[in-house]
């Protein structure tokens, strides 16, 4: 029973993934503001000549679109699916170029404290150095 349960509520959470769409689309300014009247949600969009609308749109927004008869040209169907194929490129793309690392040479190394200076560096550095010339006011080493 919990697994037919489990099953039907991850059915219904994927039937209710809300798909996000690309379109452009030629919208006079008149209309535009009737769209935004009428419900449709845009954070982001383009907008220029007063007539071409760039915006990537919910379901719910494109069927206000249909509803007032604006047709409308899809740049990215499904922006979720086509950002996944995009990043799994990526991925694979240095995957590839992640084979031709380059050896570390065999003297390297950063000495004590990953290369910076140690308390005991400090003291023996400050060792080495004769005090303040009365003729100069830089260390001068021995």
């Amino acid at each position: 029973i919990v697994m037919l349960v489990s099953v039907l509520f991850a059915s219904s959470v994927n039937a209710q993934r809300m798909k996000f769409h690309r379109i452009q689309a030629e919208i006079e300014p008149q209309k535009l503001e009737l769209l935004f009247n009428s419900g449709l949600e845009v954070d982001h969009f383009g907008y220029e000549n007063k007539k071409d609308f760039t915006a990537e749109l919910s379901d719910s927004d494109l069927q206000i679109l249909k509803k007032n008869k604006v047709k409308f040209t899809y740049l990215v169907e499904d922006l979720e699916k086509n950002l996944t194929k995009y990043n799994q490129d990526i991925d694979r793309k240095a995957n590839k170029n992640a084979k031709m690392a380059v050896a570390t040479p065999a003297n390297f190394s950063l000495g004590s404290y990953a290369g910076r200076w140690g308390l005991t560096l400090d003291i023996s550095h400050l060792l080495n150095y004769k005090p303040f010339s009365t003729k100069c006011e830089r260390f001068i080493p021995t």
